[in-house]
């Protein structure tokens, strides 16, 4: 009865941490976008079989096709949001929980197995590569398994063979650095030959292991992509390559905390995952200290050696050889780290009870630690919600530019367009001179209207280079800003301009002798292109804005750009006297605005305070009026968008309130509240009114 009620407590504490390990991993599957590895792995997982595996044969810095076909099929059945394809990841790393409390019971007992599967639960290493869609949980889980087989082939021998021999072709399909895993258990075997002399046995392991070599030496004869990595990963620009301690530096903390995106704390990470470290070296040592006087079995009397060996030697060895080092590429040996923590705190837990209690709590604490960071930050951005909602508003003939070549996977996740519409400037994977880049932009000026600049991110490739050119190239209309310091520009083509002088002259600082202007007749949801000359006669101290409004009869506002000089690239506060800038500009017209005469108007504004400079020359007040131009109807027939307020009300079956657009936060007394309605006609595009 007695041992009833254990098992049935056993397996009511192991439910409790597979709910814990399970919520862990599936809380917020979806809660950012995929970020470039995750798209790269649906972009190959949704080819054909046969076209996965030719892909990965000529591709390079590529991974083998194992994971792409487990995926492709996953996809299959779940779909390819990104809760689904997280989700495979998810199940492997859910399934290594169990597994390892039941091996771990088995070769050290009740205490380390739950211990070890309380930490395979809250390990933020863990957590996090069950949350993304690539290979890295499998590879783990494969990596254990190998060491179960391995272990039980040397034992007991049989079918177990089979299976280890079976479980490094899988492991080596997954994650070419499987191969540092097999060494170090190649190490392990001559170890443990070495003291009880099984030749049979050393010959067998060797035996089933030539199939996985062999099997790899064909499949590398046969693939450039991979052979052409290796070289590229040789090549002598890796001679400025981190130094073996700034690699060692990353895995020690990537395995305690995960890859924190917080460079603060990740630095602040260091001291917590020394510590953790330390306690997996006490537990190793203390478990192979009390072997000695302990009753040996031969299924565990070479654990310690076993965990030390693969702990060790694919770390080292990866980096020793590998250029560029996460700890995520030895994920395959995380067991074995987990299971000398929980060995580390058994040894304090004899010790002192206490100390055990303070041990676990110092672990959770910094797994605790990785975890809020890891749920706090991750991987994902906002590129894939910003590029559909820039092409919703995109005509089907727009261009759109990505200034980094490496954005096509995302692109081929969240893109409502064919991956060959995207241009990618620059197209290879360094910076390009200024020449460069106009070469590859012209031709897109040439055959487009308008152009879509981003989502551009800080990290791109040299995005300010593309930016510069096309504010000089074509006519900038709008830039628009996102969370962490991402902007989508949108600009028009360059087309034929008429020529104007004028005398205008503001605060006696800053003239407009000439300027230039595209057809003064222009379509709804195109623009205007004006190009204006400066000339400055004193030195600006401040930083202005330049307004250009479309302006009705009424008085009415129905476009305006609001944007410093060259779209903030040549600010008003470093022009010096005698400076004689030139600039372009597009004044968007609303796909929406009624055909009518407008009028252009141009001002200067304080950017601080937003006091216009005042007219010494050519004029009284604050604007100018540019020119006169007609609107026509819309280029094409773009809905405006649905209003915050949605209404339905319908006056005299002559006209109908859509809605309301007003402002979202609280008003004061003398705040001015702006409010634009929505109507539809019945025999004109509906417009918005204010």
């Amino acid at each position: 009865m007695s041992q009833q009620r254990s098992r049935t407590s056993r397996l009511l504490v192991l439910g409790v941490i597979l709910l814990v390990a399970f919520g862990l991993r599936a809380w917020r599957l979806d809660r950012l976008e995929l970020w470039f590895d995750e798209t790269a792995s649906y972009f190959v997982a949704r080819k054909p079989p046969l076209e996965i595996v030719a892909y990965s044969a000529r591709a390079i810095q590529e991974h083998p096709p194992g994971y792409y076909l487990l995926l492709h099929a996953w996809m299959s059945l779940a779909g390819e949001s990104e809760f689904a394809l997280r989700y495979l990841s998810l199940l492997a790393g859910v399934a290594f929980v169990p597994l390892l409390y039941r091996v771990a019971r088995r070769w050290e007992g009740e205490g380390v197995a739950l211990l070890a599967a309380i930490l395979a639960t809250m390990s933020p290493f863990a957590v996090a590569y069950a949350q993304e869609a690539r290979m890295y949980t499998w590879v783990a889980l494969l990596g254990f398994l190998l060491i179960v087989g391995v272990r039980r082939a040397l034992v007991v021998g049989g079918g177990w063979w089979v299976v280890a021999g079976m479980l490094i072709v899988i492991g080596m399909a997954f994650h070419y650095l499987f191969a540092l895993l097999v060494a170090a258990i190649d190490l392990y075997v001559f170890w443990r030959w070495g003291r009880i002399r099984q030749w049979r046995r050393l010959l067998l392991w060797f035996s089933v292991q030539a199939v996985g070599v062999v099997l790899l030496a064909l499949w590398l004869l046969n693939a450039p992509g991979p052979a052409d990595t290796l070289l590229d990963a040789i090549r002598p620009e890796w001679t400025n390559q981190p130094t073996p301690w700034v690699k060692l530096d990353k895995i020690i903390k990537d395995w305690t905390v995960g890859e924190i995106r917080n460079d603060a704390a990740y630095d602040r990470a260091l001291s917590m995952a020394v510590a953790l470290w330390l306690l997996a070296a006490f537990g190793l040592v203390t478990s192979l200290r009390g072997r000695g006087r302990r009753k040996s079995a031969a299924s565990v009397a070479d654990l310690p050696a076993l965990l030390m060996i693969v702990l060790g030697v694919p770390i080292v060895a990866g980096v020793v050889i590998v250029p560029i080092v996460v700890g995520r590429y030895f994920i395959g040996s995380l067991f074995a780290f987990l299971f000398a923590l929980a060995l580390g705190l058994r040894a304090l837990w004899q010790w002192r009870r206490p100390s055990g209690s303070l041990g676990l709590a110092l672990v959770l604490t910094i797994f605790g630690y990785g975890l809020v960071y890891q749920y706090i930050l991750g991987r994902g951005n906002n590129f894939g919600r910003i590029l559909r909602a820039t092409e919703v508003e995109m005509a089907p003939g727009d261009a759109i530019i990505l200034t980094h070549p490496h954005l096509w996977p995302q692109v081929s996740y969240y893109g409502s367009r064919p991956l060959e519409q995207y241009a990618f400037v620059p197209d290879v994977p360094h910076p390009l001179d200024p020449h460069e880049i106009e070469a590859r932009l012209e031709p897109i000026l040439a055959t487009h209207n308008r152009i879509v600049l981003g989502p551009v991110a800080p990290a791109n490739t040299e995005p300010a280079s593309v930016e510069r050119r096309l504010n000089k190239l074509a006519f900038p209309a709008e830039k628009r800003w996102y969370p962490d310091s991402v902007f989508v520009a949108t600009y028009l083509a360059p087309r034929p301009l008429r020529n104007e002088t004028t005398p205008w002259v503001w605060a006696e600082t800053v003239a407009l002798p000439r300027w230039e202007h595209s057809e003064p007749t222009v379509m709804a949801g195109d623009g205007l292109r004006i190009e204006f000359h400066w000339k400055v006669l004193k030195p600006l101290s401040k930083r202005y804005l330049l307004s250009i409004q479309l302006v009705d009869a009424d008085g009415q506002v129905w476009a305006e750009r609001l944007s410093e000089p060259c779209n903030a690239w040549c600010p008003t506060d470093k022009w010096k006297a005698g400076d004689t800038p030139d600039e372009n500009h597009a004044l968007l017209v609303p796909a929406d605005t009624p055909p009518g005469h407008y009028t252009v108007q141009l001002s200067w504004r304080d950017l601080e305070t937003s006091t216009p400079l005042p007219l010494t020359a050519g004029g009284s007040g604050v604007v100018v009026t540019l020119l006169d131009v007609t609107v026509t109807g819309a280029l094409v027939d773009v809905p405006p968008p649905p209003p915050t307020h949605p209404l339905a009300i319908r006056f005299a079956d002559t006209l109908e309130l859509l809605g309301s657009d007003g402002p979202t936060g609280p008003i004061h007394a003398g705040d001015r509240l702006p409010l634009a309605l929505l109507w539809r006609l019945p025999a004109r595009a509906a417009a918005k009114t204010t």
